[in-house]
């Protein structure tokens, strides 16, 4: 009895082998051959591209069009150089997979978060213009008035003020802001280094400092909170800015041991490393907030306040023709190439993310404690029309 139980278990044994070896090549997807390792491609965002598309997880994963999917790739692409190391552990299957769902989170993201308003009755503008000649107070003052929006421009005249008095009075309003809990926004137009606003010296560390002193202020044994805010950067660099600015306010949160609850929403007119452009003469405009004022002050009619859905809809489509053409498929646009690399800003979109946000986000791409997640998540500037998740 005992020889016969051994003689069965060792053919059920035998005929499992048999049937592992039959299934598991097709555990294979039949064309990943074609699938190129995304690691090897990491270098630079358009090798990143190129590859991805290969994969084929844009119409897999979220429904969108192919130009649609092309404004998503630097978020997926800078989200994953922050996590290179963990990546790199990954099969070309589980790349695939890891995109994907990192691609649904963001999509998700952009749709909690498109009616946040960014200008609107009742909301305080606070806006800081570099000192060009050209560039005016009335471009900021006559489309608050049109939106409700009580508004105060600091430009430095150097007949009234030194540049040390300016940025104090303008530091001590930021303060008051964060201090507050009104929702309001703070512009910032000019020129730009990664860590500072240029023209005024202001080190992004000194604006984290008046922003957590202001919060702290309001709430001194609660973790620092700043959702009311949202802060509009128009310079060159300003992704660069939007980062270091968030990790400043983190390290001051964590060093006086409240922690950050939500850092403010921000919006960068360039993409990492970028410069920004703006129209000289007479009339100084960065072309970013140009965009904004023609689309929502100049054309009719205006809508009752902006949101960060506008900014990813109108005004990222009238930025993404800046040295790109367009391919046209019928009546729409299947996809856009490039003809001038140095004239792409490529807006982005930054939002806070909450603790239960980042746990989501680490069980979703099975990200373990050892790998930082950001406090501030890029989630790009993909037109609103985007499809539900699928």
């Amino acid at each position: 009895m005992h020889r016969r139980r051994l003689y069965i278990s060792a053919c059920v044994l035998a005929a499992t082998l048999a049937l592992v070896q039959t299934v598991a090549p097709a555990q294979q997807p039949a064309d990943a051959p074609s699938r190129p390792d995304l690691n090897a491609s990491l270098d630079n965002l358009e090798a990143f591209r190129q590859a991805l598309g290969l994969h084929e997880i844009g119409n897999a994963t979220v429904s969108m069009s192919p130009s649609q999917w092309q404004r998503l790739e630097p978020s997926l692409y800078y989200f994953i150089l922050e996590h290179r190391a963990h990546f790199r552990s990954l099969t070309i299957p589980q790349q695939t997979e890891f995109v994907g769902r990192l691609a649904e989170f963001i999509v998700r993201k952009r749709k909690e978060t498109d009616n946040t308003v960014v200008i609107g009755p009742g909301r305080s503008i606070v806006a800081l213009l570099g000192p060009e000649r050209g560039l005016q107070r009335q471009i900021i003052t006559t489309m608050a008035a049109a939106y409700g929006a009580p508004a105060s421009v600091f430009k430095l005249d150097e007949t009234q003020q030194t540049l040390a008095q300016f940025t104090a009075e303008y530091l001590a309003v930021v303060e008051r802001l964060a201090a507050g809990v009104q929702p309001a926004t703070l512009v910032i137009l000019g020129h730009g280094l990664p860590e500072e606003i240029q023209e005024y010296k202001i080190q992004c560390r000194e604006l984290a400092a008046a922003l957590c002193a202001g919060a702290r202020t309001r709430s001194p044994d609660d973790p620092l909170d700043l959702s009311h805010l949202v802060i509009v950067i128009d310079s060159c660099f300003s992704a660069n800015f939007a980062i270091n600015l968030g990790a400043a306010i983190e390290e001051q949160g964590q060093r006086h041991r409240s922690g950050v609850f939500s850092l403010p929403t921000m919006i960068a007119s360039v993409n990492r490393d970028r410069e920004a452009f703006a129209k000289g003469g007479e009339l100084f405009v960065p072309r970013f907030w140009e965009a904004v004022v023609q689309l929502y002050y100049v054309n009719q009619p205006r809508p009752r306040q902006l949101t960060l859905g506008d900014f990813f809809d109108r005004i990222d489509n009238y930025m993404y023709g800046y040295g790109r053409l367009p391919r046209v498929e019928g009546r729409h646009v299947a996809a856009y190439r490039v003809v001038n690399p140095s004239d792409i800003q490529d807006p982005v979109v930054f939002v806070p993310l909450t603790l239960q946000d980042k746990a989501e986000l680490r069980s979703r791409l099975n990200l373990g404690p050892p790998e930082p997640l950001p406090s501030l998540l890029d989630i790009g500037s993909v037109p609103r029309m985007m499809p539900h998740v699928n």
